[in-house]
């Protein structure tokens, strides 16, 4: 409700829809985007709350910027995922006695902290997934 407040006061103070127009196509872009997953894997695969904390992302940063926060949180997700799975692997074929990891590519990980994390990340930083692929792109293509 606060970021779509804001949003709307943007909108008042430039008198322009721009600012109202991104918040809601980029909220409503992620959300019908989880939810599909959601559906799609049965709430196996992503859960349908991922679907309203994508909803209230989109609607904070837009359409764009939005896009940036959950790429980056899933990055970071999946990285951690990956440590600790590899975690998990030492601890058993090295049988550390300090480390009892027990992960497997079953283990389930809450995507929320890592959106979360991504959100504050391209809240707060210029991290910019979407114009690195953008450089890289033109780079390859345009030496």
């Amino acid at each position: 409700a606060a970021a779509a407040t804001a949003s709307l006061a943007q909108s008042f103070s430039i008198r322009a829809l721009a600012p109202l127009s991104d918040s809601a196509l980029g909220g409503m872009a992620l959300f019908l985007f989880f939810l599909g997953v959601s559906f799609f894997t049965r709430s196996k695969g992503m859960g349908e709350g991922d679907a309203y904390v994508a909803l209230a992302i989109g609607i904070l940063l837009g359409f764009s910027r939005g896009i940036e926060a959950v790429m980056l949180g899933i990055w970071i997700g999946t990285a951690f995922a990956i440590i600790l799975l590899l975690l998990s692997s030492l601890s058993k074929k090295f049988r550390l006695s300090g480390l009892s990891l027990h992960a497997t590519m079953k283990t389930e990980l809450p995507l929320v902290p890592f959106l979360a994390l991504g959100t504050a990340l391209a809240l707060f930083t210029d991290l910019s997934p979407l114009s690195w692929a953008a450089s890289a792109t033109s780079f390859l293509f345009h030496p």
